[in-house]
């Protein structure tokens, strides 16, 4: 059921990743942050696939009719000459029956059937005929919703993408310098105007830690995070 699981940091780094490629067609998709002690330190993500659920149905649904058919046979093959005789119509209609439920047609009912000894098998049948048709219903409807989030889900990404995208191009040509640092103070984004103003390249500064281009009183004074 379980098709992957990713663990990410608080960076978004992958901790673990069991299983890489696109998810199944029919999947649900499901995520979130852990937190320890009142802190984001990363995020699970579980893809769940519904082909063992589409599976079970396909296989209960053979099963009753395998089953139901071969009650058929049985009793065909029991009531001898006498029930081929005078039981011929009610059994051709039963089978009918069955050929038009095994094609989908789940509500027909069997009300041709007026002998007590095979409108309860009838009545029974039906019953199981009903249960598929509700399961059905239900995939369907799974299937519906799932479809549903994901295209809100990438219509979210796409904006996010996009806001991303605008936040990002306003950073990289304000005139203030504007530059980012992880928890250990090492440089993960930095601006043109900032750039200029430490008289190194973006290359040399991403990766390096800000208090090599600053002296310690001021590093403290401004990032007093750090010791």
């Amino acid at each position: 059921i379980i098709v992957a699981i990713h663990i990410k940091d608080q960076h978004g780094q992958f901790l673990f990743k069991s299983k890489t490629g696109s998810p199944p067609e029919d999947h649900i998709d499901r995520s979130v942050d852990i937190i320890y002690k009142g802190q984001l330190i990363g995020n699970v993500r579980l893809v769940f696939s519904l082909e063992p659920y589409k599976m079970d149905l396909l296989w209960l649904r053979n099963a009753i009719l395998y089953a139901l058919s071969a009650s058929v046979v049985v009793i065909l093959i029991a009531t001898g000459f006498l029930l081929r005789i005078f039981m011929r119509k009610p059994l051709s209609i039963l089978q009918t029956g069955i050929d038009r439920v095994a094609k989908g047609e789940y509500e027909y009912g069997f009300d041709e059937i007026q002998y007590e000894e095979l409108s309860g098998i009838a009545r029974r049948f039906s019953e199981m005929a009903r249960e598929i048709q509700s399961r059905e219903k239900a995939l369907h409807r799974v299937n519906r919703e799932l479809k549903h989030e994901i295209a809100d889900r990438k219509t979210a990404e796409e904006k996010i993408t996009l806001s991303g995208a605008k936040y990002r191009s306003i950073l990289e040509n304000m005139e203030e310098g504007y530059f980012e640092v992880d928890l250990e103070g090492v440089f993960t984004f930095i601006n043109n105007t900032m750039v200029d103003l430490s008289g190194y390249s973006e290359e040399e500064l991403i990766g390096m830690d800000f208090r090599e281009i600053t002296d310690e009183k001021t590093a403290k004074r401004i990032y007093h995070i750090f010791n």
